[in-house]
Formats: C-alpha cells, structure tokens, sequence
C-alpha cells in the first residue's frame, strides 16, 4: 500500500509541475518578462545590402557584420560597417564605422564609433582620410556631417576642425570652426 501511495504521490507532483509549465501564473510573467518589442524584427549577419541609382549602378553598398531591425521603434541598428559610395564620377567613398543606426523611413545612416572617411578630394585630387567620434550620412543627398571633432590628413598634411559637412558626389569637404592644420614636408630617404 505504500508503494501505491508513493506512486500516486510522485504522479501527482509530476501533474503539479507540468501545469505551472503549461498554465497558472509563473507562465504569464514569463511571458511578460520578454515581449515582442524587445526581440528583433529581423536580424542579418555578415551581409551587404546595396542601393542602385536611377540607371540601376550600385551607388551605396553597405556590409556589415550584423543588421538588426528594432521593432519598438522600427529603425536598424548595424554593427561593424564598411559603406562604399560609388555615386562620385572618379572614384569610390569609403566610410567605416563600429555603429549605425537608420531611423525608421529615414535615408540618413547616424554612424558612431571610430568613424573614418576615405575618398579623394576633388577631382584628381588626394586621398583624404577624415576621422571623426560621429557622422550622419545621407544616403539619397551623398551628404556627411558632423558637429563633432574632425581629423582631416593628406599625405603629410593633417588639418583638425569641429564639425564637418562633406558632399561625397562632388567631392567636396567643408571643415566648419576651429581649423588647425600642419603641413608636413615629405622625409626624403
């Protein structure tokens, strides 16, 4: 009799133990503790995603290590990006970045995180490395700004500035206030 009691006794705590997986209040606060708004809508790794021109030529390519959609406010979030814009005439822009984030219905990328811009400066001119903490890009205008503290260097030349405003398509870069800059003679060997 007490092996039958004892059987009842673990079946019945078995039942106990499957209805709070299954129902009662322990699932409700489960489920409340990760709600939908929280998860990502959809989530891409090591993946490029590319914008064509009117005449169907790729003009931006953005890869990046991980792309991931916010569905509590629909913007994507990329991590690890390198974008290249191919609208210029002569040669390719590009901008490297740890962060992006592109705001919901939004053609402007907000990019933070060791930013650096490379392309040239004027048609024919030199390559320009622009660093900066923050730049917002956009994609449609072929714009970059910052208000932030800017790292412009040429060959041996390097200028410093705050804020930046940058047209990518026509080769043009603006340095705002505060301009500094050293130019370096070349060593000769």
């Amino acid at each position: 009799m007490t092996r039958a009691l004892l059987i009842l006794v673990l079946i019945a705590f078995v039942i106990v133990i499957g209805l709070s997986f299954v129902g009662g209040e322990s699932t409700d606060v489960r489920r409340d503790s990760v709600t939908p708004a929280n998860q990502p809508g959809y989530f891409l790794t090591a993946s490029t995603i590319t914008d064509t021109g009117d005449d169907g030529k790729a003009r931006v390519r953005i890869r990046a290590e991980r792309i991931e959609q916010r569905p509590a406010d629909n913007s994507v979030v990329l991590s690890t990006l390198h974008l290249t814009y191919s609208g210029a005439q002569v040669h390719d822009w590009v901008v490297t970045a740890e962060h992006g984030v592109v705001p919901e219905d939004s053609k402007v990328i907000r990019l933070s995180g060791n930013v650096q811009i490379r392309g040239a400066v004027g048609e024919g001119g030199p390559e320009a490395i622009i660093e900066t903490p923050t730049l917002d890009f956009d994609t449609e205008q072929s714009i970059a700004n910052t208000n932030d503290e800017v790292r412009v260097v040429m060959g041996t030349r390097a200028l410093t500035a705050r804020g930046l405003n940058a047209d990518l398509k026509q080769h043009r870069v603006q340095l705002e206030s505060r301009v500094h800059g050293q130019f370096n003679p070349p060593f000769s060997r």
